[in-house]
C-alpha cells in the first residue's frame, strides 16, 4: 500500500468515527436529558456519552494532519516537508491534550487541563485561519479548494469551543446528579439539576448541528461532490 492510500483510508476512517461518535455522543444526551428517568439512569447515559464523545476528540486532531499530509502528497498544497512535519507535531500535542483531558476528567487538576485544551483551541483555530489565508494568497497548487476545506475545519475548531461554553455549567450538574443517584438511585433528578442538565445541552444543539456540517461539506468537497 503507497503512502497517499494509507493516508487516503486514514483520512475516511477519521470521519466515519468523527461523525459516528459525535451522532452517538448525540443520541446518549437525549437520554440525560429526560426528567422521566431516575437519576441512577441518567447518570449512566451521562457517563456513556462523555466516554462517546473522546472519539471525535481524537479523530479532530489526526483528519487536520492526515488531510494536510494527503493534499500535499498529491500536489494539492505547495508547502514543504517542514510545514507538514510542523502540522503533525501540532496534531500530537493536540492529540495527547485530548486524550490527558479525557483521562484525568473527575480528577483535582482535570479543570486545568480542559482549560488547556480549550486555549490550545483557540490558538488553532487562529493559526488554521491564517494558514488558510496564505494558503489561498500563494495561488499554487489547487490553493483555493485546500484553503476552503481548512477554513471549514476551522469553524468546526470554533463551533467545538462553542460547545464547551455551553457546557460551563454541565460537570457542576453531573456532579450533583451523581450525588442524587448515589443516595436514591431510583429517584428522579432534583428539579433544579435536571433545568441544569437539559439547559447545558439544549443550548449545544446549534453548535453540534454546525460541526455536522462541516463535516459534511468538507466530506462534498473531497469527493469534488461540490465545485
Amino acid at each position: 500500500m503507497s503512502i497517499v492510500l494509507g493516508l487516503k483510508f486514514a483520512h475516511l476512517l477519521l470521519f466515519v468515527y468523527w461523525l459516528g461518535g459525535d451522532l452517538g455522543t448525540y443520541y446518549a444526551s437525549r437520554w440525560v436529558m429526560r426528567g422521566d428517568l431516575g437519576a441512577s439512569p441518567r447518570l449512566t447515559s451521562a457517563r456513556i456519552m462523555l466516554a462517546i464523545d473522546t472519539v471525535p476528540r481524537l479523530c479532530m486532531p489526526l483528519a487536520l494532519a492526515t488531510g494536510v499530509n494527503l493534499a500535499a502528497l498529491q500536489g494539492r498544497l505547495i508547502v514543504s516537508p517542514m510545514t507538514v512535519a510542523a502540522i503533525w507535531t501540532l496534531a500530537v500535542v493536540w492529540l495527547a491534550l485530548a486524550w490527558s483531558a479525557h483521562h484525568c476528567r473527575g480528577r483535582t487538576n482535570s479543570a486545568r487541563l480542559e482549560r488547556i485544551d480549550r486555549w490550545f483551541r483557540q490558538l488553532v483555530a487562529v493559526g488554521l485561519a491564517m494558514f488558510a489565508f496564505t494558503v489561498l494568497a500563494s495561488g499554487t497548487g489547487d490553493s483555493t479548494w485546500v484553503a476552503i476545506k481548512l477554513l471549514v475545519f476551522d469553524v468546526a475548531v470554533i463551533a467545538g469551543l462553542a460547545v464547551r461554553r455551553a457546557l460551563a455549567h454541565f460537570p457542576r450538574a453531573l456532579a450533583e446528579l451523581a450525588s442524587q443517584a448515589e443516595a436514591a438511585p431510583g429517584a428522579p433528578a432534583r428539579r433544579d439539576t435536571s433545568l441544569a442538565l437539559e439547559g447545558s445541552l439544549g443550548r449545544c444543539r446549534v453548535w453540534v448541528a454546525l460541526i455536522w456540517l462541516t463535516l459534511l461539506t468538507n466530506a462534498a468537497l473531497g469527493i469534488h461532490l461540490l465545485p
